[in-house]
């Protein structure tokens, strides 16, 4: 203010406005006093601001301007909701009495909070729509007034305001004054001042703009100071350890005395939470902190774990990383889940078999039943190392083991339906215990898989289909990607299995998108075969050609994934025309199965695929010897000449219905419902109209010149049984045997057991 410019004033009226007088610094207060003394010859009205709160005891100029002049104080209230409007208008905006109310809310009666406000609010009219228009009330304009307003503050109130936006909820005065080092009135008064600013209310920020704004203004190095003080206080006053966690996150900087607390309590309650970024950023914030090798190795395994549902090949790397800190050996007692999984999926069963194996022999009787459960789960994709499992099955399961029972039972029942004939009812109650014996996470989706995995092929689909669904989403709720597509690869194939093609391949197409490619490993034929069956029952065979273009494992041979991968191939090729193709595919699945010891039709029904592609490429009699070779094998029709046939045509009408079956789809690209089919249909009765395909194999023709009794005796002949052991079967006299063996003899025109066999085949 220049003093003599006002002495050249003449005697019209004057009038000065100072704001924030209490903010004037000597030189300021000094010339207010001279502008003071100039007033009392002059017609000048002198306004000063001052916010409310401020002692004007501590103010000289107040004190000097009482005792000179005429001084009024006037204390100001805030607009009223009809002013708000007024103001709006005056700006170009009408706003209803609800956004007037939420604008005087947050400007708090501060006029210059409440015009930015307004500002913004006018910027969202023409910007958004009308329904957005009250969240975008508070934008930059109001952000930058904000930083205005504390800007003018005293430095302990600016401090103050920079650490609660640090601290937020836990913003006590304690906690701020241990914060900015100050004693707890001169925050007091620095809250004061926040609130006489506008911006606070109740020890929080009115807007979380406030917020925002204030720590974006920041420098980095003082904005990580303060969140590191800020973590420190915290964790003093016993905040949760999450909470401690992020201020000192993002300081992006900890000493060696934060490691073990952060492993130890952040991690643990950031994975309870379902929180896996934090949990990560924690690891690796605590990873830079570390020293001693075997605390990083510690924190490299747990980074490993927690990576096992997300990204397997950064679980592998960590994996790695800590074996160069500490022996592998020690590792394997306390992970040997996640490591086993991890070598299941690269290819390397074996290796993880004999691992497990020396890992158990020096287990403690605690751990024994989980490395039973891991050699089992190996074999559970692995089948030809059932044999090199080793004492993988218990004779009992301690009660009170929880997870790890449950664990084992379902790693059991798996291994026992693949190398069974038929499932047994009980084992399946068993898996259906052991799968809600235990409560859903990571660490027990491996138990899920395998009692899911044991039930499908125990033709429960609805249900694995029902919970393989809750079991995805869980899986996705939780951010784990590699759990939530394997389980979305399992209930496209129980889709498949179930007849719902249009399902199954949106199943597998999204279980396949969630990983890439190689991050699958062997598992990768699972979704794959699902996807190449279901799509060979729609009209489009785009994604099958895509995913089987790309690379698989030659590891995956060795596994079950391969043999299925083998199966949905063939079914593309024969729906494509290659029929030889789609036979060799056939076969090979079928000699992988017998190699392994679970060639079973609830398994892979393989032998009724190949005489599909036999019919196809016009190989009848090849086609009929396997579906003869398929109707023996099944447990509920006995063979011909037993005691439960008592004719040839008993086995003829199963095998002619199948034979049906498959000649009417192995052409028009139905084949995989037509096997669907029959294994709905098997051990239903007959129906009474006959087949429309009669079957002249090389053995029926002869077989039909004889009587129902000959053709018994000359069946059991012709696999080298004795008269004496014919007779004993069939319950008859060694007499009647040679009687109908001599007439068989003369009907066949052969002359003994050996030209016999040859006719019968």
């Amino acid at each position: 203010m220049d003093i003599d410019l006002l002495g050249r004033v003449d005697d019209k009226p004057v009038l000065v406005c100072v704001d924030d007088v209490h903010q004037a610094d000597d030189e300021s207060t000094t010339r207010l006093m001279r502008l003071a003394s100039t007033a009392r010859s002059m017609p000048i009205l002198l306004v000063l601001g001052m916010r409310p709160g401020v002692r004007q005891t501590e103010l000289a100029a107040m004190s000097y301007l009482r005792d000179r002049v005429q001084a009024h104080r006037i204390e100001l209230c805030g607009l009223s909701l009809a002013a708000v409007r007024e103001l709006a208008a005056e700006q170009g905006f009408d706003v209803d009495e609800h956004t007037a109310r939420r604008m005087s809310d947050v400007a708090a009666g501060n006029l210059t909070l409440l015009k930015a406000i307004i500002a913004d609010f006018g910027r969202g009219v023409r910007e958004v729509s009308p329904s957005d228009r009250l969240a975008r009330m508070v934008g930059p304009v109001y952000r930058r007034t904000v930083l205005e307003c504390l800007h003018r503050l005293s430095p302990p109130g600016r401090a103050v305001a920079r650490t609660i936006a640090v601290l937020r909820e836990f913003a006590t005065p304690r906690a701020i004054a241990e914060v900015v080092e100050l004693p707890v009135p001169v925050v007091d008064g620095a809250v004061g001042e926040l609130w006489a600013a506008g911006v606070l209310a109740n020890g929080r920020f009115r807007h979380h703009a406030v917020e925002s704004a204030v720590l974006d203004a920041l420098p980095i190095q003082e904005s990580a100071a303060l969140h590191r003080r800020a973590a420190a206080a915290m964790r003093e006053m016993g905040v949760s350890a999450v909470e401690v966690a992020r201020r000192l996150i993002v300081a992006d900087q900890a000493d060696e005395s934060w490691t073990a607390y952060l492993v130890d309590e952040v991690v643990v309650q950031a994975l309870a939470m379902d929180d896996r970024a934090l949990a990560t950023d924690a690891l690796r914030l605590a990873l830079r902190a570390a020293t001693d090798d075997r605390a990083r190795a510690d924190i490299l395994v747990r980074f490993a774990v927690g990576y096992e549902a997300t990204d397997s090949d950064l679980c592998c790397q960590y994996f790695h990383e800590a074996t160069v800190l500490v022996p592998e050996a020690q590792l394997w007692p306390r992970f040997s889940s996640v490591l086993s999984g991890q070598m299941v999926r690269r290819g390397r069963g074996r290796e993880a078999l004999s691992r497990l194996a020396a890992a158990g022999a020096a287990a403690p009787p605690a751990d024994q039943l989980r490395m039973a459960a891991d050699r089992l789960l190996v074999c559970g994709d692995y089948p030809a190392l059932l044999d090199a499992a080793g004492p993988a099955r218990l004779a009992t399961v301690p009660d009170g083991a929880g997870d790890q029972a449950a664990r084992y039972e379902a790693a059991r029942f798996l291994v026992s339906v693949l190398s069974t004939p038929e499932p047994d009812a009980d084992d399946v109650h068993a898996a259906e215990d052991a799968f809600y014996g235990c409560t859903f996470a990571e660490h027990t989706a491996a138990t899920s898989l395998a009692a899911l995995t044991g039930l499908l092929y125990a033709r429960e689909f609805e249900l694995v289909r029902s919970l393989a669904t809750e079991l995805a989403r869980g899986a996705r709720r939780r951010c784990a990607p590699v759990w939530q597509a394997r389980f979305l690869a399992l209930r496209a194939e129980a889709m498949v299995r179930g007849g719902g093609y249009a399902e199954a391949v949106a199943d597998a197409e999204q279980a396949l998108s969630l990983l890439p490619q190689p991050a699958w490993g062997v598992w990768i034929g699972g979704p794959v075969s699902s996807l190449v069956l279901a799509a060979t029952m729609t009209d489009d065979q785009a994604p099958s050609h895509h995913h089987l273009a790309g690379t698989v494992p030659a590891a995956m041979y060795e596994t079950r994934y391969g043999a299925h991968y083998l199966y949905g191939r063939g079914h593309l090729h024969l729906r494509e025309g290659r029929a030889h193709a789609a036979f060799a595919d056939f076969a090979s699945c079928g000699r992988l199965l017998a190699g392994w010891n679970i060639d079973h039709e609830h398994v892979l029904p393989w032998r009724l695929a190949a005489a599909g592609a036999l019919l196809a490429i016009g190989d009848q009699d090849e086609a009929v010897d396997l579906i003869d070779e398929r109707v023996r094998r099944a447990r509920r029709v006995p063979l011909p000449g037993s005691r439960g046939v008592t004719c040839v045509d008993e086995h003829r009408t199963p095998r002619e219905r199948v034979f049906d079956a498959l000649a009417g789809a192995a052409g028009d690209g139905g084949l995989v419902e037509a096997i669907r089919r029959v294994l709905a249909t098997d051990g239903e009765p007959a129906q009474q109209s006959a087949a429309r395909y009669r079957i002249e194999d090389r053995y029926s023709r002869y077989l039909d010149k004889l009587t129902a009794s000959e053709q018994q005796v000359a069946i059991l002949a012709a696999r080298g049984r004795s008269n004496r052991v014919i007779a004993r079967t069939l319950s008859v006299t060694v007499s009647t045997v040679e009687q109908h063996l001599t007439r068989t003899y003369r009907k066949l025109d052969v002359t003994g057991r050996q030209e016999l066999r040859a006719r019968l085949g």
